[in-house]
């Protein structure tokens, strides 16, 4: 793959269609500013920015936050609303912006 940017991002989510998962949920997106959202509009929501921490309460999932083209992860919505390249668990994720 290309050096992965935001434009080329969308232009991937316009030729090809793509998803953002929230609450384990998939939904259908158009672009990356709408994914993002998406995102802090449910992170709002939960009233607290904790990831799958037992003891926080919090529902939001590892998962929350993917952005999948064609069945796979090509980049993640970090709480704060930056896209990050790839999944959470890569530590060397290039910001998106």
């Amino acid at each position: 793959m290309a050096t992965l940017t935001i434009a080329t991002l969308n232009k991937m989510i316009a030729e090809k269609g793509a998803t953002v998962t929230l609450e384990g949920a998939k939904f259908r997106i158009t672009s990356i500013e709408q994914a993002v959202q998406l995102f802090t509009d449910y992170r709002d929501a939960e009233g607290d920015w904790k990831w799958e921490d037992p003891q926080s309460g919090s529902t939001m999932r590892k998962t929350d936050g993917y952005i999948t083209i064609n069945s796979k992860v090509v980049a993640y919505i970090s709480y704060n609303g930056r896209v990050w390249e790839g999944k959470k668990d890569n530590l060397n994720a290039k910001s998106l912006g």
